[in-house]
């Protein structure tokens, strides 16, 4: 779909799957960075520092050293807050 779109940077897709059919559906395609980058910011992948060091200075990046063992824990606060308003609550715990 990006390729058809001639889209070029960072997107991201949300799929689900289907329980009638089995089948995956796309459910929205954002062209930027989302709450979810915070957990690969936090795993050491800092996504968006490094479309901006491409974007502005051109470099490319190199993979770096990833974390493990780094969890997203949703408080019952976000997650009510989340069903609520539909908007993600950025005082979610990370540890």
């Amino acid at each position: 779909m990006l390729r058809a779109l001639d889209f070029h940077g960072f997107a991201n897709i949300e799929f689900k799957r289907d329980p009638r059919d089995g089948q995956y559906k796309i459910i929205e395609v954002n062209a930027r960075h989302n709450l979810s980058a915070l957990l690969a910011v936090r795993c050491g992948v800092n996504f968006p520092l490094l479309q901006y060091r491409h974007l502005v200075h051109g470099e490319l990046p190199d993979q770096p050293q990833c974390r493990q063992g780094v969890y997203w824990i949703v408080s019952s606060f976000c997650f009510l807050f989340m069903l609520r308003c539909s908007v993600y609550f950025s005082s979610c715990l990370f540890f």
